[in-house]
């Protein structure tokens, strides 16, 4: 159950007689932010202040009370019941989003209070306040104008300027507007018998009434500060709100009913003014929000608590200073809530190094793949790495003659998509898109502090500043959180790499060339591995993580790897040598056998020559028969090889010929709009219901109003297919609502079952539609085909061959 509003302490009276703001209203006015209006009620003590006050902040029911059990303290005996000032709970916001806030005073001439403290605090009530309501019993004679004499110290207790003496001609700039409510009102608003109105009646009041004595003339006095200082006045008149004596001393609690209805009449009269009248409080021209209000309170309490006057000049100038102290806090604030909310942080194990390396391969063959595209002249011709045509494309054509009327609109014109701007990222991340989102926090946190900005660019300019480099400081924050997330992403992709690429080598020893083949692997592994990584390491610790990694594992692994292969060299060298002096006895032994050995083997060398020249006479002629016998079969070969592979081109050339004379033959603009597509599959007439259709990449191609679909793109080139063409002149395409990328082909006249379709992406998805959608328009049109002959030329030559 919500607590019942009451009213709080807002300016505290010490025991010395010092001001003190009250935390909790603080605390309550911080939470305006919009316009807020003070309504400061005032007058002498037990005149009824806060009783009048109950009545403004509390419903008028019937059956209600002036208290309610909660409203401002009333009390029945000759002391002043309020201490200091006090603050309704609660504001009353209007239409317009201003926040109503009632102040009730301290009683004016209380017994157990000096002058001075009347002053002062009569002083800060006009200084806080934006509509000022002096509350007074009976009539407004000498005697209740002298009750107010406190005005004329009112310029000794303010000042509007620190480097000046202060005008009292220049306060009322600075003063609120003015209501006198007269309680127990009971004469007749009339002036030499007519009537006039209770505002008439405060200016008959606060006129001069001249004379020569010391209490005429100060009460004159007081007139005049009054009607000087309160230059927007009004007057309301209130009779007793109860006849009976008891029900008077008991007024609090009397029902609201059961006061009388002239005053009740009046008092909601002059409650509806006052709420209309209640302008929202402001200085040089700005108007105050619930922190400025506490900021300006606080100023003025300070300088009367030292015993000096307090200047609204100064006092306004700290509100500023703290106003863009709070701006540039809450900008920061904004700053930081943007970053935090924009900019993910790094959470290591959740890399998939796998996935990003298998698209980066799959690109990597992709672009090899590219075919080359060559500029003929007449068009863009785009051959394979065998020579062979795979797609032409005809120039744009020219723009037409006076003769001739373009049948391109603007709405056919598809206009350059729109460059991309990232707005969530996540650690690690380029600087550039560290540097991007740091400026877009920055615009938003910016156009906060604008929208705060309530002082001079002079003023501004040190906040400014404090602002900048507290948005620096955070960006280092970030740049330092980016740079330690960069180098254990990088790290942890060199450690999958390395492992991804490097086989364990199993055999604990090798011999010299083993070893060095190893070491050679490694470093042509190493390659690949920087390659990998420049594709795929991310934030500006790249570079250091590479760095680090080859101090720390490649260098002493190289180095190690190679002082084993020095050692195995100079094992294998000591070995050879051992075997080369072993090689050297055995072959001074064979010497001496070998010369024995030669005397008998020149004579079988003298023998066998002359058989040897025998069978080489036979062995040449054999050779020869078989050299000319293996030439003539291969020449023969080579002659049946040629013939088949001509044959085969003959057959493919003559089969696409035949294709693209059909194309030809069947349509006047043989242009076409193709490109791989993923199609669900038909589904078959018994299939069970909820059994999934099986989706396949096929090679769509449009041309004119007939559609066909292809395995590949090669299928296509030999025109391979069986299937007849699909007229989509009246097919109704629809986008697909929840797959951005899919659409489907319907066919109204059930000539084929409906294609459901996913592209590889929106833009590709949308150029197939407009592609579509073209070939209905030309269908529609091509009934007025015979009356517009002149221009079909131009306009079958406005399609042109895209592939997607």
């Amino acid at each position: 159950m919500a607590e019942p509003l009451a009213p709080v302490p807002l300016v505290r009276v010490e025991a010395d007689g010092s001001f003190h703001l009250d935390e909790a209203a603080v605390a309550k006015l911080d939470k305006i932010k919009g316009k807020i209006a003070i309504v400061a009620v005032a007058g002498l003590y037990r005149t009824g202040k806060s009783f009048l006050l109950n009545l403004l902040v509390n419903a008028q029911s019937p059956d209600a009370v002036a208290t309610a059990g909660h409203g401002f303290a009333v009390g029945g005996t000759i002391n002043a019941c309020t201490k200091g000032i006090w603050m309704w709970g609660e504001p009353f916001v209007m239409e317009d989003g201003t926040s109503v806030i009632f102040l009730d005073t301290e009683g004016i001439g209380s017994v157990d209070r000096e002058q001075t403290h009347d002053t002062r605090l009569f002083a800060l009530a006009l200084l806080l306040g934006s509509y000022f309501v002096y509350n007074s019993r009976g009539v407004i004679d000498g005697n209740a104008v002298e009750d107010l004499s406190l005005v004329v110290n009112l310029s000794k207790h303010i000042q509007t300027s620190a480097t000046s003496q202060t005008n009292p001609g220049a306060l009322h700039e600075f003063f609120p507007s003015f209501l006198w409510v007269v309680r127990d009102f009971t004469l007749q608003l009339q002036d030499n018998g007519k009537e006039i109105t209770s505002k008439q009646y405060l200016e008959n009041a606060l006129k001069p009434q001249g004379g020569f004595s010391a209490d005429v003339a100060a009460r004159d006095q007081i007139r005049l500060l009054l009607s000087d200082f309160f230059r927007d006045r009004d007057c309301v008149t209130l009779v007793r709100p109860v006849e009976d004596e008891a029900q008077l001393r008991n007024l609090p609690n009397v029902p609201y009913g059961e006061l009388r209805e002239e005053f009740r009449t009046k008092f909601e009269a002059m409650k509806k003014r006052l709420f209309e009248k209640a302008s929202p409080k402001s200085l040089f021209g700005k108007a105050l929000n619930g922190a400025m209000f506490t900021n300006l309170a606080k100023s003025y309490i300070e300088a009367l608590n030292s015993g000096k006057a307090p200047v609204i000049s100064s006092a306004w100038s700290r509100v500023v200073q703290a106003q863009c102290e709070d701006a540039v806090d809450d900008a920061v604030e904004q700053y930081k809530k943007q970053m935090n909310t924009r900019v993910a942080d790094y959470v290591e194990g959740k890399e998939n190094f796998i996935d990003i390396l298998e698209h980066e391969a799959n690109d990597a063959i992709e672009a090899a793949s590219d075919t080359q595209i060559v500029n003929v002249g007449a068009g863009t011709a785009q051959f394979d790495e065998f020579g062979n045509l795979k797609r032409f494309v005809q120039p744009p054509p020219e723009p037409p003659s006076d003769l001739y009327v373009s049948a391109t609109t603007e709405e056919d014109v598809v206009p350059p998509p729109a460059p991309i701007v990232k707005e969530l990222i996540s650690l690690p991340a380029p600087t550039a898109d560290v540097d991007a989102i740091h400026t877009l926090c920055l615009s938003h946190a910016e156009k906060a502090l604008r929208a705060a900005d309530i002082g001079d660019q002079a003023d501004m300019q040190s906040f400014k500043l404090a602002f900048r480099a507290a948005t620096n400081s955070i960006l280092d924050v970030y740049k330092q959180k980016n740079a330690a997330a960069s180098m254990i992403y990088c790290k942890n992709l060199l450690q999958f790499l390395t492992a991804h690429r490097f086989n364990p080598f199993k055999q604990p020893e090798f011999d010299a060339l083993q070893y060095f083949q190893r070491t050679s692997h490694y470093l042509s592994e190493l390659d690949g591995v920087y390659k990998d990584y420049c594709r795929m390491a991310i934030g500006p610790s790249a570079d250091a993580a590479y760095c680090a990694f080859m101090s720390q594992n490649v260098f002493d692994q190289v180095i190690e790897w190679t002082e084993d292969t020095n050692k195995a060299h100079a094992s294998a060298l000591s070995a050879l040598q051992n075997d080369l002096s072993a090689i050297s006895l055995q072959v001074a032994s064979a010497q001496g056998q070998a010369t024995a050995m030669k005397e008998l083997a020149q004579q079988d060398i003298l023998k066998s020559e002359s058989s040897l020249k025998e069978a080489e006479r036979k062995s040449k002629g054999e050779v020869d028969a078989l050299r000319a016998t293996l030439e003539y079969k291969t020449h023969e070969l080579e002659h049946v090889l040629n013939h088949n592979a001509t044959l085969r081109r003959l057959a493919d050339t003559a089969q696409a010929s035949n294709f693209r004379a059909n194309e030809v033959a069947t349509n006047k603009s043989p242009q076409h709009y193709a490109g791989y597509l993923i199609k669900q599959g038909r589904p078959m007439p018994n299939a069970a219901p909820g059994q999934r259709v099986k989706w396949q990449q096929r090679y769509f191609v449009l041309n004119g109003p007939a559609l066909r679909y292809y395995n590949t793109k090669d299928d296509f080139e030999r025109a391979r297919s069986d299937d007849p063409p699909i007229d989509v002149s009246r097919a109704v395409i629809e986008e697909d609502k929840e797959v951005p990328e899919a659409f489907s082909i319907a066919f109204p006249d059930h000539s084929h079952y409906t294609l459901h379709l996913h592209a590889k992406s929106t833009y590709v998805k949308d150029e197939w539609i407009e592609q579509l959608l073209k070939v209905r328009r030309n269908v529609s049109s091509s009934g007025n085909a015979g009356r517009m002959a002149p221009t079909s030329k131009s306009s079958s030559s406005s399609y042109g061959s895209r592939e997607f």
